[in-house]
């Protein structure tokens, strides 16, 4: 990964155009309303000490570019965007950790002026915008999509006004699908939220992500970059991300240089968790996958793909995080299926509605747990 960090400076930071991450040596920047902005193409950060004029790490205006695996913590901005400024562009970023920025507001990320960006796998946690949207700000007509993204734990002075995300105009209606939003829709802040926000909000959680070891405090005074933002082996994001990656462009690798798809789907966040560590890098298991669900997080129905093997006997079963058995989708004695596919209505053995959630499914074959995974039944 690359760093973008700093304090208010007048300091610049340099951005590479061209189709990999890290820096070209064609890299083109101009300055707009004092503001250094970058100029279209695909981007990835170097280091730097400072931030922008005002102080932004990284600002980008027009254009698609796209930024991915870097790191944009411990920045300061007296207005917005500590983090990333995005004015009138299709962004697209991709794997980042934004962590532990301040600003006036939207510290994290500012969408403004029709910015219409693509955001996915990306931890957006413990940044402090004063006036709200600490974690994200969208207005003047922007509408960004979320995908598989963290956004938790960041903090405004008026929690009314969003902690986390802040619609900062009522034509602004962002979009998440497969996210961690701390509060949910019901937290989101400003003129856009409320009866006003009609964007799309499916298949997310509102789960404390389990952070391994987050910073200590929310903003640039505590210190982002030592932190460990990796998912912890309860987290609810593990395995919780969108199951069609396509067109995401993910990296193959997730910011700690680990297989970014462990376990059949991607996390949600920038690392992906593996329970199979050597020091600091984890090995992709070698194991076939048995169960395969989809979508995950669900609302209504689950499809689940199971491949057990024959000749056995087998059953399917799902239990809360209790550990008590609430459902029981499959029981043979004598199986003779080598593949299958099952559908959960999220309800119990009774018929039931179960609670909205984290579940165990697991595949046992001759009385003994072979595989399981855990799915998410969501609210909306």
């Amino acid at each position: 990964w690359n760093l973008v960090t700093g304090v208010q400076t007048c300091a610049l930071p340099i951005f590479g155009v061209g189709e990999r991450d890290g820096l070209d040596r064609d890299a083109r920047l101009v300055e707009e309303q004092r503001r250094f902005v970058l100029a279209l193409g695909e981007v990835g950060a170097r280091r730097t000490t400072g931030v922008s004029r005002h102080g932004l790490a990284g600002a980008l205006q027009a254009g698609s570019p796209m930024i991915r695996s870097n790191k944009f913590v411990n920045n300061t901005a007296n207005q917005f965007g500590a983090g990333i400024y995005i004015t009138a562009s299709t962004a697209k970023l991709i794997n980042l950790l934004i962590a532990n920025n301040t600003a006036g507001a939207g510290a994290g990320i500012d969408f403004e002026n029709n910015s219409h960006a693509l955001v996915h796998n990306c931890d957006i946690t413990h940044n402090y915008g004063a006036s709200g949207g600490g974690g994200v700000l969208v207005k003047t007509g922007s509408n960004p999509t979320f995908y598989n993204t963290i956004i938790w734990g960041n903090l405004s002075n008026d929690p009314n006004s969003g902690n986390n995300v802040r619609i900062g105009s009522i034509n602004s209606d962002p979009n998440f699908y497969y996210c961690d939003i701390q509060g949910g829709v019901a937290g989101f802040g400003g003129p856009g939220a409320g009866g006003d926000y009609s964007g799309i909000y499916e298949f997310n959680i509102d789960n404390d992500p389990g952070f391994v070891h987050p910073s200590d405090g929310v903003g640039a005074d505590y210190d982002g970059l030592s932190a460990d933002w990796q998912l912890n082996n309860s987290s609810l994001c593990i395995d919780a991300a969108t199951p069609d990656t396509t067109g995401l462009l993910l990296p193959a690798t997730d910011l700690a240089g680990n297989p970014r798809v462990w376990g059949g789907i991607v996390d949600m966040g920038a690392y992906e968790f593996n329970p199979v560590t050597i020091g600091e890098s984890r090995l992709q298991a070698k194991t076939p996958i048995r169960l395969v669900a989809a979508p995950n997080p669900f609302v209504h129905e689950l499809s689940l793909t199971v491949t057990p093997k024959t000749g056995i006997p087998i059953r399917i079963t799902v239990h809360n995080l209790l550990g008590r058995e609430v459902a029981r989708l499959l029981d043979q004695t004598d199986n003779r299926l080598a593949y299958t596919t099952l559908h959960w209505n999220g309800r119990g053995s009774a018929g039931e509605n179960l609670p909205t959630g984290a579940y165990i499914i697991s595949l046992v074959e001759d009385g003994k747990e072979v595989e399981s995974l855990r799915v998410v039944k969501s609210g909306r």
